[in-house]
């Protein structure tokens, strides 16, 4: 029986490994494996180690017994990725299932290639070896769903994505190890670090890197505030999912710094329900409760609402509860309208509002009305106040608020009621006759979470701008407001439902997700753009007063200029037919691979694969006009 000699198997596997560790690494992260980072090297050792062992074993096996049999090569390839698998188990980190899958595959089939070639099988047998090699690419795939790996959304301890944005591209490094009970929950700033919040009010304090190390988080001995007793008998319809937190901010007062929490609260001898914000003054780099004080009331919404039947399970989802410091003394904080709608106009309610409230006495009063469900509040520069809210079904607005305004809901909305399609009718309302527009709406609905107001200088070409997180887009906007307007509300993907943002002392944008993630954003460099650039020049023009014989067209202007009519050019039937314009997004198409945007293009090279690099150079043209 016809078998690989010794030394032909021995050249062809070790031109295997080279394969199998160098091509993922070039292929998935654009780079060669001594330069990923360490987190991803873990997978490269795991399949590599594979490689190796079933390499080694079925050499062993071949100088011993002078020949190699297809079942054989199978069971021992099988067995040597499966212990891979199980060693990642073990070590536990984020790997991507393309490169495993399409690595254990290759390995499989490069491992039996010299025997099938040597035993010049029939197609029968060659049949059952593809199906048998085929079968072990699948066990590889269902393997890796144990495995913490990533296309997505799956959890990681730490990767890197770049989000291209219209004005550079974004940088953002995603965390996990913040234990979480579900949505809800919330982030501020703390010295050095930041004070999370679970669903649950479980307080712990995380320190995010700037470098490529993990997230640091350690429980605060800090109980949460009292939530009511919801552990007891409670009505059906009243399940332990409407028990969360709304907001958490750290308040620098007068008297120091103190934690200031929005939550719900269940009074079980009511049998009600309502939304309360607690205080706790702590101190030191541990936030420990100042001479051991607890948390304390501050303010609880009335009236509080009872339950009248299942029909109204979902009016207690969200409750808002936002907070934000206006100064020393006092903060900004909104109450969302969970109930009858009729409360936003009610003049003995609390809901459907925003209150000023002194943290030391804790003071309230009216703010602005009519509001339905405000999930963001901020102050920006100029010590103007904006607030999110979500419409009933479309209609979400951007409000600027003004002390003593009524905002109409739900007198007046953009959106309509769910189910039926439209807006009901509550005209009977006694309302004032200057309720105010939204400063801005998205229709359809974004689901708006927290608003920021950029003031540093990191992201100096966003600064003054507005950030909005999206829960149901998974993304945040952001919005130039610009001569009493919205001029573009740009959205970026974070691919997370965004709950709540902060701008950190370093700058950094700092994101929380109901997904329990924490969201790392700052801006990219464009070092490199000038080399980009210089690899065009080498067949393009910079401008039209330029004389090269065969140049293309110049590259000056050429966003926004109508695709194929520079004068005095030859283009392609393909661009010659082509509408538009070189808008960045189609520019950025056009470079990733122009053959396949515009088949028949005269542009005859490969494209540039990396978004990131594409971003920089159309920077580049965009701002040397």
């Amino acid at each position: 029986m016809r078998t690989p000699k010794l030394g032909v198997w021995v050249v062809w596997q070790t031109v295997g490994l080279l394969l199998i560790v160098t091509a993922p690494a070039f292929v998935s992260f654009r780079r060669p494996v001594w330069e990923i980072a360490t987190t991803d090297l873990p997978q490269f050792l795991a399949y590599g180690g594979s490689f190796v062992l079933a390499s080694v074993v079925l050499t062993i096996l071949l100088a011993r017994y002078g020949e190699l049999k297809l079942p054989m090569v199978l069971v021992v390839t099988a067995a040597a990725l499966s212990l891979g698998l199980f060693a990642l188990l073990l070590i536990g980190g984020p790997y991507r299932r393309t490169v495993l899958v399409l690595s254990c595959g290759f390995a499989a089939t490069w491992i039996a290639i010299p025997v099938l070639v040597a035993r010049r099988l029939r197609m029968r047998e060659w049949g059952i070896g593809a199906v048998a090699l085929l079968g072990l690419v699948m066990l590889t795939a269902l393997g890796t769903d144990s495995v913490a790996t990533r296309e997505k959304n799956v959890v990681e301890a730490r990767r890197v994505e770049t989000l291209v944005t219209n004005e550079l591209p974004v940088e953002a490094v995603y965390f996990t190890g913040v234990e979480t009970e579900g949505p809800g929950g919330g982030l501020d700033a703390f010295g050095d670090g930041y004070v999370v919040a679970s669903r649950r009010g479980v307080l712990r304090f995380v320190v995010v890197p700037e470098d490529e190390g993990l997230l640091q988080v350690r429980d605060l001995p800090i109980e949460p505030p009292d939530f009511g007793d919801y552990s007891g008998d409670l009505p059906t319809f009243v399940t332990v999912d409407r028990i969360q937190t709304n907001d958490l901010e750290v308040f620098e007062g007068v008297d120091g710094p103190r934690l200031l929490m929005s939550h719900t609260f269940w009074d079980q001898g009511r049998r009600c329900m309502t939304v309360r914000l607690s205080s706790m003054v702590v101190e030191g780099r541990d936030i420990l409760p100042s001479s051991g004080d607890g948390w304390r009331t501050l303010h609880e919404a009335t009236p509080c609402l009872p339950f009248e039947g299942a029909s109204e399970l979902w009016s207690y989802r969200e409750t808002a509860g936002r907070i934000v410091q206006i100064d020393q003394e006092h903060v900004l904080y909104s109450v969302a309208n969970p109930e009858d709608p009729v409360y936003s106009q009610d003049p003995a309610s609390d809901f459907g509002r925003t209150l000023q409230i002194n943290v030391v006495t804790g003071e309230a009063s009216v703010f602005t009305s009519g509001h339905r469900n405000a999930q963001g509040l901020a102050m920006d520069g100029n010590g103007r106040a904006w607030l999110t809210e979500h419409g009933p079904q479309g209609g979400d607005e951007l409000n600027l608020l003004e002390a003593g305004t009524n905002y109409g809901w739900p007198v007046k909305t953009l959106g309509v009621e769910y189910v039926i399609g439209v807006a009901t009718d509550y005209s009977h309302l006694e309302v004032p006759d200057d309720l105010r527009d939204p400063f801005f709406s998205w229709v359809p609905s974004i689901a708006p979470s927290q608003v920021i107001a950029l003031r540093g200088d990191l992201f100096q070409a966003w600064r003054g701008d507005l950030l909005v997180g999206s829960l149901r887009r998974k993304a945040v906007f952001r919005l130039r407001v610009s001569n009493g307007g919205v001029l573009f509300a740009e959205p970026f993907e974070i691919g997370l439902r965004v709950r709540d943002l902060i701008e950190g002392p370093d700058g950094r944008i700092i994101v929380w997700t109901d997904e329990g993630r924490v969201v790392a954003l700052s801006p990219r460099s464009y070092e490199d753009s000038d080399e980009l650039l210089a690899t065009c020049l080498g067949c393009h023009l910079w401008a039209d007063d330029e004389v090269r014989a065969g140049a293309a067209p110049p590259l000056k202007g050429v966003v926004g200029r109508p695709i194929g009519r520079s004068p005095q050019f030859e283009y392609s039937d393909a661009l010659r037919s082509a509408d538009g314009f070189w808008l960045p997004g189609l520019l950025s198409s056009y470079l990733e691979n122009p053959t396949r945007l515009y088949p028949g293009t005269s542009m005859a090279f490969a494209g540039i694969p990396d978004s990131l690099s594409r971003a920089r150079l159309i920077q580049v043209l965009e701002t040397r006009q």
